[in-house]
């Protein structure tokens, strides 16, 4: 069997919600171990984990969450898709911009999510090939 593929889910704020149970449960089910984090501590990243995916949940695309964005590709240096409930074209060229893989609306589907991400890491395999430290946070 193979080892599930980690993932990280960010959430912009400690009061913001992370992923539903059943988002989780989705995402685990597709062969996906998730860990979910906030931003407060992201410098738990530094520890040696190395997800092959990253999930970003932003309320927007203020400037400080698309720093977010950047800071989360070089910490983590793995493919990040953004999640959030602004649906406007300036937010999702924003955040293109700022180096993430895609920009999906919520509420979205997790069957989606994981399609996205395993179809992402089949085309580009240089993310699963790296194994990784899982961290304790695991949903």
């Amino acid at each position: 069997m193979e080892p599930l593929k980690p993932i990280l889910f960010i959430k912009s704020e400690k009061r913001t919600p992370g992923p539903s149970p059943d988002f989780c449960s989705a995402l685990v089910k597709a062969g996906f171990q998730v860990t979910i984090m906030d931003i407060s501590e992201i410098g738990c990243l530094v520890t040696g984990y190395t997800p092959a995916f990253a999930i970003a949940s932003l309320p927007g695309c203020r400037e400080s969450d698309l720093q977010l964005c950047r800071l989360l590709i070089r910490l983590i240096s793995a493919p990040v898709i953004v999640i959030s409930p602004l649906d406007d074209v300036e937010n999702r060229i924003a955040a293109l911009d700022a180096g993430i893989v895609d920009y999906l609306v919520s509420p979205v589907n997790p069957l989606i999510v994981a399609a996205l991400v395993r179809n992402f890491l089949q085309r580009h395999p240089q993310n699963t090939t790296r194994r990784e430290k899982p961290l304790s946070l695991c949903c």
